[in-house]
Formats: structure tokens, C-alpha cells, sequence
């Protein structure tokens, strides 16, 4: 069956066996980056069920702590709370420029922050995002 050129491509479609999903999944470890790591699981998740295929994404549930790092429960967090921050951005339809407004961050900052690139940020700031954002209307 063809795919109509408005179809989103799956590469789940294609991870028909376990080998093809290993290899995935090693190679998204290889990235040592989180976010990618996670959306491949999700892709191996919707392979294994597509094709019927074995087990082999399990983890603790925190990427961080996969990828060895010491402060993996406070990473953990702060991705949940960049996560949300981006969630009530796109429930709100605001372009970047009016929530880092709100946020008192520049765009770059803000797009750093989304992008998963919030080491420098403490979980009592992201909070404090969380909740300015929250609170705004």
C-alpha cells in the first residue's frame, strides 16, 4: 500500500524486527542526548506493537539514570517542568516572543530551555517559570 505524500512517515513502520530495534535503540544511547533517547523508545514502543516484537526498551523510566548521570532524579525533574513550561506555550498558541516576555527570558532563552538544554536552570527557577506561566493569561 502506497503512502499518500500528507502521511507523517513512522519509522516504527520499518523497525520490523529485533535486531532492527536494538540497533535503534543503541544507536539513540550513542546520542548521550535524553530527548532523543526518549522519543526512540516511544518508536520502538509502536514497533513492538506493530509487529508483535520482543521487550527491549526497559528502562527505570528516568533517561537520565540510564545514561549513568549522578544527579539523574533532579534532571528528571527539570525536564518534567521544561516539559510543561512548553505545554501551556502551545496550549496558548503564544508565539516564543510574547512567553519569553511573560517569562522574563529572551527568545534564545526560552528556545534553549524548550530545546532541553536547561542544566544551568535550578529546579526552584523552573518552577518559578512553571508557575509565572501558569498564572498568566
Amino acid at each position: 500500500m502506497g503512502r499518500n505524500a500528507d502521511d507523517k512517515y513512522d519509522p516504527a513502520e520499518d523497525l520490523t524486527t529485533d535486531q532492527a530495534v536494538a540497533d535503534f535503540i543503541a544507536a539513540a544511547f550513542e546520542t548521550n542526548d535524553p530527548a532523543y533517547i526518549s522519543h526512540a523508545r516511544e518508536v520502538a514502543a509502536r514497533a513492538k506493537a506493530m509487529h508483535g516484537l520482543a521487550d527491549l526498551i526497559a528502562g527505570t523510566g528516568n533517561v537520565y539514570a540510564d545514561l549513568g548521570h549522578d544527579d539523574a532524579d533532579e534532571m528528571l525533574v527539570k525536564a518534567q517542568l521544561a516539559t510543561k513550561i512548553g505545554e501551556i506555550i502551545k496550549a496558548r498558541k503564544w508565539p516564543q516572543r510574547k512567553a519569553a516576555a511573560v517569562l522574563g527570558m529572551t527568545p534564545v532563552e526560552l528556545a534553549e530551555l524548550l530545546a532541553g538544554r536547561f542544566r544551568s536552570h535550578s529546579v526552584e527557577n523552573l518552577e518559578h517559570l512553571a508557575s509565572s506561566i501558569e498564572g498568566s493569561a
